[in-house]
C-alpha cells in the first residue's frame, strides 16, 4: 500500500486510486445484509443483481487506499404537492482529488461540480 499524506498531489492520488480499482473490480464484493454486489464498468461502481420492490438495484463504493465519498446529482427535477424541490439524486462515488470536477450524471446527463466538503 502506498503512503498517502495531505503532501500527496491528486495526480499521484489518482494514479493510487486507479490501481485500486483495477485490482478491486475483479472481486464480487458483499454488503453488510450479504447481497452481493458485481463490478459494472458502465457506472463504475459495484451493483447489485438484486432489484427490490420499486425495482432499483443499490450500489457500493470502492475500497481504495485514497478517500472517497458520494455526490449525488443536484439537478431540480420538479417539485412536489408541498412545493418541495425534487432533485435526481443519482448516487456517484468520487475520490477526493475529484473535488472542484465536472460531472456528468449518468441518469439525467446534467454536468455539476463535485464539492467535496470535509470537517476539520
Amino acid at each position: 500500500m502506498p503512503k498517502i499524506t495531505k503532501d500527496t498531489s491528486n495526480a499521484e492520488l489518482r494514479k493510487i486510486a486507479e490501481a485500486d480499482v483495477e485490482r478491486i473490480k475483479k472481486t464480487v464484493q458483499k454488503d453488510p445484509n450479504g447481497v452481493l454486489h458485481y463490478w459494472n464498468e458502465e457506472i463504475g461502481m459495484f451493483e447489485s443483481k438484486e432489484r427490490d420492490e420499486n425495482g432499483h438495484t443499490s450500489v457500493m463504493g470502492i475500497d481504495s487506499s485514497v478517500k472517497g465519498f458520494w455526490h449525488y446529482c443536484p439537478k431540480v427535477t420538479g417539485h412536489n404537492s408541498k412545493g418541495y424541490e425534487l432533485r435526481c439524486m443519482v448516487p456517484h462515488f468520487v475520490f477526493i482529488f475529484q473535488d472542484g470536477e465536472k460531472l456528468t450524471c449518468r441518469k439525467c446527463k446534467h454536468e455539476s461540480t463535485v464539492k467535496i466538503v470535509v470537517p476539520k
